[in-house]
């Protein structure tokens, strides 16, 4: 072996180990090392992993010599050259041997890769018929400086394989949900929203790094985003928005600050979840239960105007047979007005039973009134017609001053 040079193309893979991001990546970087510096047949790196049968592949290439290492494994081989952290050569398994036409005498690496004394990963190679069985002490150096630049690359490729990995679930899982998801920085400028963001006729894109009243008006009036960043409270509230092609929509913000680890608010986290339904059912639901008090309450009316009406209406009837009317027109007509405005109170208070079809008018300010329908005429209709009709009013009903006539007379 050709040391200077040797140590020349170690020093460049080893700088390529360190720029790898991939596990993949890193194994194959560090079988490329290792076959510069021994004969090398097949190859493989594994983790040591309880849950994978105590060994887990680390990239399709290592596949090839995945019984050996399993048979090491089993052996307890693998565990010995760990607590060693020292490369290690070993015969290789006479099952794997004749399985894949490997000669029994020939030889297997096994170079470990701990992280901080405890068992990473390790690589297994068969290594070329040319192998004497031994490392020399430059071999030994080089493989185990090779291991340590390994374990470093390894461990921050797989951590950053596992959180890109964990990132990417959690982004399906955050577009999957139906509302709308952010997040702000301590400048109240938004570093995340999910894809639900679309329904605003925006892009994800779009409102990246912008202030967050672009992506709710309201903001911008109450400013709940510098309360939540400046004294960490949280907020709930309703707005309406306007939705492109939709009109607007109700939405209910629920917002809330983000800490560190040290409890610093670095900023904040909002949902928008779409309620214009359930306001729209709500609305609803309080409807039903104004038409059902309503309803009650029109019972009651009606009970309580039937009796004495009844009554009313009754004795207008004996006064119209008992009484000599046609010998005072006058008298006639008075009397024919009030059973007119008795037949119009029983109309209206007969319309009460079916109080759930009538609507409501316009009727002072804010006020509002049921409409009773066509009725034939209001009360001042009925005094116009008196005045025009030249209708004499007996003069205690005209001034409150004059009392009734004694009832004997």
């Amino acid at each position: 072996m050709d040391l200077p040079r040797s140590v020349q193309h170690l020093a460049e893979l080893t700088k390529t180990i360190r720029g790898e991001r991939e596990p993949e990546a890193v194994a194959s970087a560090l079988f490329q090392t290792v076959r510069q510096l021994l004969p090398i047949e097949r190859i493989g790196l594994y983790r040591f992993d309880q849950a994978q049968l105590g060994l887990s592949p680390v990239g399709m290439d290592s596949l090839d010599v995945l019984d050996m290492a399993l048979t090491f494994k089993e052996e307890g081989v693998a565990d010995f050259a760990a607590e060693t952290n020292q490369p290690l050569l070993a015969p290789v398994p006479p099952n794997f041997a004749s399985r894949n036409k490997q000669k029994e005498d020939q030889n297997a690496l096994l170079l470990p890769i701990n992280m901080d004394d405890t068992p990473f990963c390790i690589l297994f190679a068969v290594l070329g018929e040319e192998n004497t069985g031994e490392l020399d002490e430059t071999q030994k150096a080089m493989l185990s400086f090779v291991s340590e630049i390994a374990s470093s690359s390894l461990q921050h490729a797989i951590v950053f394989n596992e959180a890109n990995t964990m990132l990417k679930y959690l982004e399906r899982l955050l577009s999957a949900v139906q509302d709308v998801i952010y997040a702000t920085d301590e400048a109240g400028l938004i570093t995340y929203v999910n894809q639900r963001v679309e329904k605003f006729g925006r892009a994800s894109r779009e409102v990246m790094g912008q202030p967050l009243y672009q992506l709710i008006p309201f903001e911008q009036e109450q400013g709940r985003t510098i309360q939540v960043l400046q004294k960490g409270e949280s907020f709930t509230y309703d707005v309406e928005l306007p939705i492109e092609g939709h009109g607007t929509r109700w939405f209910q913000v629920n917002q809330a600050p983000i800490y560190d680890r040290s409890k610093e608010i670095i900023g904040s986290l909002g949902i928008l979840r779409d309620i214009t339904e359930r306001r729209s059912l709500e609305e609803r639901l309080r409807e039903a239960e104004r038409m059902n008090a309503l309803t009650e309450a029109a019972v009651g009316i009606n009970h309580e105007i039937n009796n004495p009406l009844s009554v009313i209406q009754g004795n207008l009837y004996l006064l119209e047979h008992y009484l000599p009317m046609e010998q005072n027109p006058k008298a006639m007509q008075q009397f024919q007005v009030l059973r007119q405005h008795t037949e119009r109170i029983a109309k209206v208070v007969k319309k009460l039973d079916r109080i759930e079809q009538l609507r409501t008018v316009d009727y002072a300010g804010k006020l509002r009134m049921l409409e009773l329908g066509d009725m034939e005429e209001s009360p001042l209709d009925a005094d116009e017609r008196i005045e025009e009709e030249d209708l004499e009013l007996p003069g205690y009903l005209q001034d409150p001053t004059i009392s009734p006539p004694d009832e004997d007379n």
